[in-house]
């Protein structure tokens, strides 16, 4: 009996869905077999270093160098199991959050450019040379993620690196995976003892959706909730190399057992075989072929909370007379993929949603803005000339921020900020 259009198309549907499902399934397997990490790597350019953070840390301490690897802040939370996180660290029976790194412990940072990053932090774990807390003053002062860090590029080429060079007078407070209540949290720890009169602060287009991540520790909370409230983190950095040691180790030595582990192929065949790795899978073949996007509208307390972190930033700043000049960066995801990771292009209308409101909040505050979208979106090849294939900026994309952000700081960092490189104006 012949079958019915309708049915036909159904038939179809069902054949497509089941060859893209089989073809993510072997696909699966051997990535499972493989290792996801190896295959990303094969897919990158030729020339470039295809060690993992792991085998260069082993091959830096055959050379007598006791390397780390670097931290990022988000990696400090745990999730307590009712949809709240509390630190990793507590001390004398409490909660306790660093927010920077180990000092002067030299870290294996990244590697998305060629080349691994490794760096000698500064005496609080941050992107400095060490001379910068020994200036008798400080003039400009960043605060943001894995961009305002440097990451992976040379700090000379990284937009901060870039920044000191006009302004030697510059720290760099970044750290990789920070949103913004770390970014409150820090500048509230370590900026008030500087009193920078300019401080930069970097905002990246993943940043809002850090909120919902964030939020959900109450100690954080404290730092835009409470104007006085402080960890003196300042004064406990023995505390912070202490515990921050003991975790990465900690987490070296599991990275170290999943791989020995994942070598067995009975055990990545069991894993396989587990209903969450099918979950996964399912997700995944469903991008494949509806290229869903991990874009969403965000809630409205996320973007009130946001409007507060701000305001708490901009009054504490204010207290000692400095102000906040707000840079906007855009994502990869505006021109491109990751290599490796399976996601989509975001869409257009989002992205200028998500844009659009940001800035309104900055400028709901009175901030300078420096805007690098039309920067980036005007570019006749962003995709290969100002983002590394994995994710973050080139040196080249590094330097259009720094080029925007010190066309819009005033000649003297004394002064106050009176340009702004704001293209929605």
């Amino acid at each position: 009996m012949p079958r019915r259009s309708g049915s036909l198309f159904l038939f179809s549907v069902r054949r497509a869905v089941a060859v893209v499902v089989a073809a993510g399934l072997a696909l699966y397997t051997v990535e499972g077999l493989l290792g996801v990490d190896r295959i990303q790597r094969w897919r990158l350019p030729s020339g470039f270093d295809r060690r993992t953070r792991l085998e260069v840390l082993a091959d830096l301490r055959q050379k007598g160098v006791a390397a780390i690897p670097h931290p990022s802040s988000h990696g400090y939370l745990r999730d307590r199991g009712d949809g709240t996180f509390v630190s990793q660290f507590a001390s004398e029976g409490r909660e306790f959050l660093p927010l920077g790194g180990v000092r002067g412990r030299t870290a294996v940072v990244c590697n998305e450019n060629g080349q691994y990053l490794i760096v000698q932090p500064d005496r609080y774990g941050f992107n400095n040379p060490p001379s910068v807390w020994e200036m008798p003053s400080v003039a400009v002062a960043a605060v943001g993620d894995s961009f305002t860090y440097g990451i992976c590029v040379d700090p000379a080429e990284s937009y901060i690196g870039r920044i000191r060079k006009a302004h030697p007078a510059t720290i760099n407070l970044g750290i990789t995976s920070n949103g913004p209540l770390f970014e409150l949290a820090t500048l509230k720890e370590y900026l008030p003892a500087l009193k920078p009169r300019l401080v930069l602060w970097f905002f990246f287009e993943n940043d809002i959706e850090d909120i919902e991540f964030e939020r959900r520790d109450a100690l954080l909370m404290r730092y835009v909730r409470e104007a006085s409230f402080t960890q003196n983190l300042r004064d406990r950095q023995a505390d912070i190399d202490r515990l921050v040691t003991q975790f990465l180790a900690d987490r070296e030595t599991k990275a170290r057992q999943q791989l020995a582990d994942d070598a067995r192929f009975t055990r990545r065949t069991r894993d396989f075989l587990e209903a969450t790795r099918l979950r996964a899978l399912i997700r995944d073949t469903r991008q494949y072929m509806f290229g869903e996007p991990d874009a969403k509208g965000l809630p409205e307390n996320d973007w009130r909370l946001f409007d507060e972190i701000l305001g708490e930033a901009d009054r504490t700043v204010r207290s000692w007379g400095g102000r906040i000049h707000f840079v906007y960066l855009p994502t990869l995801r505006r021109f491109g993929v990751p290599v490796g990771v399976r996601l989509t292009m975001l869409p257009k209308d989002y992205m200028d949603a998500l844009h659009t409101r940001v800035l309104d909040v900055a400028r709901r505050h009175g901030f300078p803005i420096t805007d690098l979208t039309a920067t980036f979106m005007n570019h006749p090849n962003a995709r290969r000339d100002l983002f590394s294939p994995i994710f973050h900026y080139t040196a080249e994309g590094y330097r259009l921020v720094a080029d925007a952000v010190l066309a819009d700081m005033p000649p003297e960092t004394t002064g106050s900020v009176t340009r702004s490189h704001d293209d929605t104006r």
